[in-house]
This record gives C-alpha cells, sequence and structure tokens, in this order.
C-alpha cells in the first residue's frame, strides 16, 4: 500500500510571500549556514500527518470538511523573527504569526480531536503558530543571529485573511520538498472565526 507524506496547513498571499522572499534574500546576505526555504513552500503548518496510507485519504478529507465548516475565516498578521529551539543551538529560523482573536487556536484543537479520532496523535505541546523560513545547517550558535533577527522584528510582513485550509502531500527530494495540493476546505464564512 502507498503512503502518502501528508500535512495541514493554511496557505499563504502573494503579498506576504513576496515580502518573505525580500526579508528571506536578505537575511541570507548577513547570515551564513541556513538552507532558506523556498518562498513557494512557506505555509503556516495547523498539523503534520506524516506518511499516511492512501486509502485514509478519503477519510481525512471527510474530517477537514466537517472541520472547516464549523469555523470562519481567521485574520492573522505575520511579524515577529524567533529560532527553535534557542539561540544557543538554533535549528530553525522563523517568522511568528499573531492571530486576531481565538480563531486560529480553536481551529487547531478542532483539527486534534477530529484527526484523533481516525487514529492520529493528538499534539502534547502548545501550537505555536510560524512561518519556517530556514533551517540551520551546522548544530552551532551563529554569531550575532539574536541581533540580526531583533533587528528587524518591528516590521510587518503583512496580514492574512484566511478562509481556506490545505491538505497537502509532500515529496522530499534533493532539491527540497515539493507540495502537492489533495484538497482545499473552505472556511464558513458567516461563523466569523469562532467555533459554533
Amino acid at each position: 500500500m502507498e503512503k502518502l507524506r501528508l500535512f495541514i496547513a493554511l496557505p499563504l498571499t502573494s503579498e506576504v510571500r513576496r515580502k518573505l522572499q525580500l526579508l528571506t534574500e536578505s537575511l541570507a546576505e548577513m547570515i551564513g549556514g541556513v538552507r532558506w526555504s523556498r518562498t513557494e513552500n512557506i505555509h503556516l503548518t495547523l498539523k503534520f500527518l506524516g506518511d499516511v496510507e492512501e486509502r485514509r485519504v478519503g477519510a481525512i478529507k471527510q474530517v477537514l470538511g466537517k472541520v472547516a465548516a464549523r469555523h470562519g475565516p481567521l485574520k492573522l498578521e505575520v511579524g515577529e523573527l524567533g529560532v527553535f529551539p534557542g539561540f544557543r543551538r538554533p535549528r530553525v529560523i522563523w517568522a511568528g504569526v499573531r492571530p486576531e482573536g481565538e480563531g486560529l487556536k480553536l481551529l487547531v484543537q478542532d483539527l486534534e480531536r477530529s484527526l484523533a479520532r481516525l487514529g492520529f496523535q493528538e499534539e502534547k505541546r502548545d501550537y505555536t503558530p510560524h512561518l519556517t523560513l530556514g533551517r540551520v545547517r551546522a548544530r552551532r550558535s551563529l554569531p550575532g543571529l539574536r541581533e540580526i533577527l531583533s533587528s528587524r522584528e518591528a516590521e510587518s510582513l503583512g496580514r492574512l485573511r484566511m478562509d481556506m485550509i490545505l491538505l497537502l502531500k509532500s515529496t522530499l527530494t534533493r532539491e527540497g520538498p515539493l507540495y502537492e495540493i489533495i484538497s482545499r476546505e473552505k472556511l464558513c464564512p458567516a461563523r466569523k472565526g469562532k467555533i459554533m
């Protein structure tokens, strides 16, 4: 049985992608040893499902459709920059996403509960909305990284109004991952960002 590497995400607007491209190009000139994400691949991950048997895709789509119908469009702002797990040994450089209200948190909680009924492990850690800009190649500190990122803190990278959830397939290649949309589920405009 073929397995697909799947995850659920929110897409970005072309304006935010353009700003992220300019930002990562600027950061790449100042920070070495980082594999920067291709701008077209940057998205807001809601849930990573991992390797999933193809026969289960229909049930996942059904769950996503039901979850989307219970939530309204979301308003988000892309802004602060940071690293995981910390500046002593950074592995991921990210742009933070600030939601307006509780809509994003409620959507992620609903996804976790609903997908757990299909056998997917519920995430125990709190959800931290972020966009992965790059992955640090060497497991070492990067001198000046904190200062470089904090100097860009005040910049807003754009506001987003999200009205769709995507189910994506990821295929890993030497040049980086390739993403293919498996399903699009529209958030319900009448819900105005709150679960009912």
